[in-house]
């Protein structure tokens, strides 16, 4: 940088025919008329800290930038991470957990801290005789206990229930991470923040996954959430790849995580069949768009064969724990489902029936049903001007966007088929009890922010369909 400004400074020189002048102008800048021109060490302090400073902030502005430019999705989603943890606890000031059942999962992690494992009979439920333990979903308890454990070697006096003031924000908060990726897998790296954002921070979410309320809602969610990014990946792998190694082991992390799912929650059976229902779905759709079924069976050979990877690895982990009957229910659950207020065949009178979460939506039409489920799912009641932009029609405009795609640009079928699924199974549940409204909040929320991020886009000048 020197050189260039000896240089600029010759240069200007030139312009000066007084030679007296010349020399006297050349001895103040410091440059000497030798071979090899010299630059005298002068301290010019207003010149030299002013052009240091500059230069120094225009630097780290540039590499700042570059960084955040960069890496902005993932400073998003860490601030978004820690925020959620953060609005669940920071009014907790109670010396008691917040919530009934969240005594039931204390219990069971403290069988587990306590005696090493939960006891084949538990005495408090189903007297006299006490529940057989043997088919209860236990993963969310030893996730609990050992993560306390670890927890309690580092801060020594640390008691369990006070743990799990922080256990359920830190466990709601990370839903954030996989549904960000099933946003940025199906559309980009915009809707996926937006998902996640509006994930952590939906009213309905944060009322079940608050700090000192350890209850099953926010380990159901984060299951939900896993099984569907890896899913995903899986298929987008094979787009780019085919079937293979990395494809493989996505494939057999998928059937992991849909297998520690049932092992969380009895309801877990539904994400089964949306991916059987996706493939089938897939297969069908393209058989009668191709009209062929050789090619339709080509296409999706390797989505087939990822698919039964992902099955034969659930089995694996499934039956050794609830035996082949398991399956069999899995298969039998939609039918099932509906019978869940029934009284018949039922030893103990059905408590199903008075919980107030297992009622059906209130209101008198099919119209008021939905306004309810949406009211719950989003904190939002339809109606009036700003309908048009509730979540839920938000949803609706992003299918509509993905079918106009299709037919355009051959673009987004599979979207279209997984969200559609992912969708309306959860809506229909919902009619049945609200207590599914938080099933049906993640696919409505990734729809949503889909449509979001595409409005983005156009507004920034990209074309509709792009």
């Amino acid at each position: 940088m020197v050189k260039k400004k000896i240089k600029k400074l010759k240069q200007l020189l030139g312009f000066i025919k007084d030679e007296k002048l010349k020399e006297q102008v050349e001895e103040e800048a410091g440059l000497e008329k030798e071979e090899g021109i010299k630059v005298e060490e002068k301290y010019h302090p207003e010149k030299d800290e002013i052009e240091i400073d500059i230069t120094g902030a225009r630097h780290f502005s540039h590499v700042l930038s570059n960084f955040v430019q960069k890496h902005w999705a993932k400073l998003a989603l860490l601030l978004i991470i820690l925020l959620a943890f953060y609005i669940r606890i920071f009014a907790f000031n109670y010396p008691y957990l917040i919530n009934i059942d969240s005594y039931y999962f204390y219990r069971y992690m403290d069988f587990i801290v306590e005696d090493g494992g939960i006891p084949n009979i538990d005495p408090y439920m189903l007297a006299p005789e006490g529940l057989n333990t043997g088919s209860i979903a236990r993963f969310y308890m030893y996730l609990g206990a050992y993560s306390y454990m670890f927890f309690a070697r580092l801060f020594p006096g640390l008691q369990l229930w006070r743990y799990l003031i922080y256990f359920p924000a830190a466990i709601a908060a990370l839903c954030a991470i996989p549904i960000y990726f099933i946003g940025k897998y199906l559309f980009d790296k915009k809707a996926g923040i937006i998902a996640a954002f509006f994930l952590v921070f939906n009213p309905f979410n944060m009322t079940r996954t608050l700090g000192g309320d350890p209850d099953s809602d926010g380990i159901v969610l984060l299951m939900t959430l896993i099984p569907v990014a890896l899913f995903l990946a899986t298929q987008k792998n094979i787009e780019k790849q085919g079937l293979g190694k990395r494809s493989v082991l996505l494939a057999a992390l998928t059937g992991l995580a849909l297998a520690l799912f049932t092992h969380t929650w009895g309801g877990s059976w539904y994400m089964v069949w949306l991916f059987a229902g996706f493939v089938a779905v897939k297969l069908i759709a393209e058989f009668l768009i191709l009209g062929d079924t050789r090619k339709a069976w080509k296409q999706n050979k390797k989505i087939i064969s990822s698919f039964l990877i992902i099955i034969l690895i659930y089995i694996l982990l499934i039956v050794p724990f609830f035996g082949v009957n398991k399956l069999v229910g899995i298969i039998n659950a939609p039918t099932g489902a509906l019978g869940m207020k029934a009284e018949a065949s039922r030893r103990f009178p059905n408590v199903w029936v008075s919980i107030a979460e297992m009622m059906s939506p209130e209101g008198a039409t099919f119209f008021d049903k939905i306004n309810t489920i949406a009211t719950r799912a989003t904190g939002m009641p339809l109606g009036g001007i700003a309908t048009i932009v509730h979540p839920f029609f938000l949803a609706i405009y992003a299918m509509i966007y993905f079918i106009v795609s299709y037919i355009k640009k051959k673009k987004h079928l599979d979207s279209l088929i997984l969200m559609f699924l992912w969708f309306v199974g959860p809506l229909y549940a919902s009619t049945v009890a609200v207590r599914f409204v938080i099933l049906l909040s993640t696919p409505l929320i990734v729809l949503s922010s889909i449509a979001l991020a595409k409005l983005f886009d156009i507004v920034m000048g990209k074309d509709l369909l792009d």
